[in-house]
């Protein structure tokens, strides 16, 4: 099962777990072959550690957590996290893509894992970005959690 911790009832951020759970539940066997997910228990705890709100942002980065727990393999070190799984498993389409190369590098981040749509925003990126904080570009949401856990 499934089970979120502050989250409260804040909808659009409930929907947006909803949507990476259900993805999860469909294509966890594309990440990890032959185990079984629904045997284990997971925990969502949302922290609003800057005090920003919560972000609706955070379903591909469940996606992604949900399958490092179910293969028992950490996410790449240094990584961002960059998109927004909707209902439908389709991908959101990611705006302000210099300013998330700017959060990355002040968060500390070496690599940010972007959609492959994206690769047409690099040319508007500083040079000073580029150097401190790679892209690597994800075809779908599989290919992104295989990317994130180092599984080719």
């Amino acid at each position: 099962k499934m089970e979120t911790q502050g989250i409260g009832n804040n909808r659009p951020v409930r929907e947006s777990v909803t949507a990476s759970w259900a993805y999860f539940e469909d294509n966890f066997k594309r990440i990890v072959p032959g185990s079984i997910a629904l045997d284990k228990d997971y925990l969502l705890y949302y922290a609003d550690t800057q005090g920003k709100g919560l972000s609706t942002e955070i379903s591909l980065g469940e996606f992604v957590g949900l399958c490092s727990a179910l293969a028992e393999r950490p996410v790449v070190e240094s990584l961002a996290i960059a998109g927004e799984l909707k209902l439908s498993g389709t991908l959101g389409e990611l705006t302000n893509v210099e300013d998330i190369f700017r959060v990355c590098k002040n968060a500390g981040a070496k690599k940010v894992l972007l959609p492959m749509e994206c690769i047409k925003d690099i040319q508007t990126i500083s040079r000073e970005l580029l150097n401190f904080v790679q892209p690597v570009f994800y075809n779908d949401p599989i290919d992104a959690a295989k990317k994130a856990l180092d599984i080719y």
